[in-house]
């Protein structure tokens, strides 16, 4: 908007939209997943994590230090705190209620949880 608005903001399972980023930690090291090749079918293919990434997962708890099995597979979406950020920079006096039914970050990156 132009300008602050004053009011209420209700999402309900908007943050799931926001892109992410897959991973697996191999060797202690994160590698970026995507969809290629192989063998001529569709299916995830690897390779080394960028900045980006590697600072998504420091974020979230998953940098050095961290005892995590090798072939840990998760995801992270390194923009979500911008847009809540400037969600929260568009209210001039309101609230922001953002409901999500995954659990916390605890939970969801639990070295157990593959």
């Amino acid at each position: 908007p132009a300008g602050p608005v004053d009011g209420l903001v209700i999402a309900n399972e908007v943050v799931d939209a926001i892109p992410f980023s897959c991973f697996r930690l191999a060797g202690g090291e994160p590698l970026a997943l995507g969809v290629g090749l192989a063998e001529g079918r569709p299916g995830w293919a690897a390779r080394p994590a960028g900045p980006a990434l590697r600072d998504a997962l420091a974020a979230a708890g998953l940098g050095a230090g961290k005892d995590w099995p090798d072939g840990y597979v998760g995801e992270v979406r390194p923009r979500a705190d911008a847009w809540v950020a400037t969600l929260a920079g568009c209210l001039g006096h309101g609230l922001a209620l953002l409901v999500d039914y995954g659990g916390t970050a605890r939970e969801v990156y639990h070295p157990d949880r593959r």
